[in-house]
């Protein structure tokens, strides 16, 4: 006989995951809304991330 699929728990070490992961791709997303060029980084990584966000 075939059985049913029992409820699979919730795996909260993939929800903690899931949820860093979301905050920090708002984060790089609020990074290249707000970013001033004439701040004090220097890495272009700043940089690149602007632009990607903008399409310059």
């Amino acid at each position: 006989m075939l059985q049913k699929p029992g409820k699979r728990r919730i795996d909260w070490g993939q929800v903690t995951g899931a949820v860093i992961f979301i905050l920090f791709f708002c984060a790089l997303i609020l990074l290249g809304l707000y970013y001033d060029s004439d701040t004090q980084f220097e890495s272009s990584f700043f940089e690149d991330v602007a632009r990607a966000i903008k399409w310059e």
